[in-house]
């Protein structure tokens, strides 16, 4: 009777092992098949962005190297090539004329050598330079239409003025025309922007009907970035708004994962190839690099800045006329990455207390309480526009809110209240943060008891 018994445990030990044998085996060769089509892909994906990125690569661009363990500068330009313009948009009157080439947009990206930070520099378009090979003066955007007669390429010279004027190295170039500043916005799907009016400007394309968040695809996001006629600060809005949208569209691709998503990938890939320009020695390695850099930074860790500089007519031409002093301690400053100096602050630079205007809102019953903050925080160095009751008054956490691109403004005021909630706004500010007060700011604002 034991050994029937002994017998029949053996074989329903036997039956259990074989009933979870079966599922290993299958889910170890549905494994193996993943990990065979995953390898696949990404060998795939590979070589077909390596054969599109080489499509883009120029030998005939001078650079200088790129050491190893030491910064990086990357000059990139927005091109205003109309030929490369959609057939169906090119008549549309933000698209025609412009017969000679100029560089629309001008900015260089400087990453240090311990590659934790990056400074972004803008070139006002109508800064009046001494381009290399030519007399006089003349504004810095028409260096790209080179030097025909004496074979100097529009790249190559735009590289010479820059390096002539702030004595810093070129490692690599990248030049972007419409067409493919609107495919890139697109492919990302769109961003998020907060105009604080309506505008009507035929001459950018930029038509917005109401102010407030709106979504921006990438044809107005170009018209966007390139409006001017109707920014009081002329070339200076522009570019104000440029960097701004700089900081949204890193904010947009750290958000979505771009980086690692295979048929947004695919689609850039596509796009570079058909409109963007790079020196030959630049790596899809380095690009991958840079990239993952910028797109891992947090606002505070990437600084915008404009060569120093002011507006000036000078008959019969407007020009945009460089500060030599302010400028030099900049670009000295940028080439030994040390601290940068106060010159050629923008809207999107990294903000100090003095750049940040806020809105107090009292969310809780306390009295005085948006009062008492508003002492403090002006004490501190911030401008505080106003004070009022928000609509409902039981918030438990203090919120900071900010519009797209002010991230880093929120960040800076967001310390003077621990454990405080950090929120993009839904809608328009009157302010570059608005802070709603809580229970906790109410807790800490009381006295407490008498010993």
């Amino acid at each position: 009777m034991k050994q029937q018994e002994h017998q029949t445990i053996e074989l329903l030990g036997v039956s259990r092992r074989s009933r979870w044998r079966k599922p290993i085996k299958i889910l170890l060769i549905l494994g193996a098949i993943f990990g065979v089509l995953v390898i696949g892909t990404t060998i795939y994906l590979n070589n077909y962005v390596h054969k599109k990125f080489k499509a883009t690569q120029r030998t005939d661009i001078i650079v200088d190297p790129c050491p190893k363990n030491g910064s990086c500068n990357i000059l990139v330009l927005g091109s205003d090539r109309r030929s490369v313009v959609d057939k169906a948009e090119r008549n549309q009157r933000q698209f025609r004329g412009g017969g000679s080439q100029r560089a629309d947009t001008i900015l260089l990206i400087h990453v240090p050598a311990n590659g934790r930070s990056a400074v972004i520099l803008s070139f006002p378009r109508d800064l009046r330079v001494h381009i290399p090979g030519t007399r006089g003066f003349s504004k810095i955007n028409a260096a790209y239409q080179g030097i025909p007669s004496k074979h100097i390429k529009g790249s190559n010279l735009m590289m010479d003025t820059i390096r002539g004027l702030t004595g810093l190295k070129i490692n690599h170039y990248i030049e972007v025309n419409f067409a493919s500043f609107q495919s890139i916005v697109d492919a990302v799907g769109g961003v998020k922007l907060c105009p604080k009016k309506a505008y009507d400007d035929r001459e950018s394309g930029l038509i917005l009907r109401h102010a407030g968040c709106q979504q921006f695809n990438g044809k107005l996001a170009l018209a966007w970035v390139r409006m001017r006629k109707q920014d009081p600060k002329g070339d200076f809005g522009r570019i104000d708004r440029q960097q701004q949208f700089m900081r949204v569209l890193m904010q947009k691709v750290k958000g979505i994962g771009f980086l690692t998503d295979i048929p947004r990938l695919t689609k850039l890939a596509d796009v570079m190839s058909k409109g963007v320009i790079t020196d030959s020695k630049l790596t899809l390695a380095e690009v991958r690099g840079i990239a993952n850099k910028l797109a891992g930074f947090k606002q505070s860790n990437v600084d915008f800045r404009v060569v120093p500089s002011y507006p000036k007519y000078i008959a019969p031409v407007s020009w945009v006329i460089e500060r030599p002093a302010e400028a030099n301690a900049l670009f000295l400053a940028i080439k030994n990455d040390t601290s940068l100096p106060d010159f050629g602050k923008t809207a999107a630079s990294i903000a100090t207390p003095a750049d940040v205007t806020i809105r107090i809102l009292n969310g809780t019953t306390t009295a005085g309480l948006a009062a008492d903050v508003r002492d403090r925080l002006r004490g501190l160095g911030y401008k505080v526009l106003s004070t009022g009751n928000a609509p409902k008054r039981d918030y438990s956490k203090t919120v900071v809110l900010y519009s797209p691109g002010d991230e880093a403004k929120a960040l800076l005021v967001i310390q003077e209240f621990p454990g405080a909630v950090l929120r993009q706004s839904g809608s328009t500010l009157t302010s570059d943060v608005e802070v709603i007060l809580g229970a906790d700011e109410a807790a800490r604002a009381s006295p407490g008891p008498s010993p």
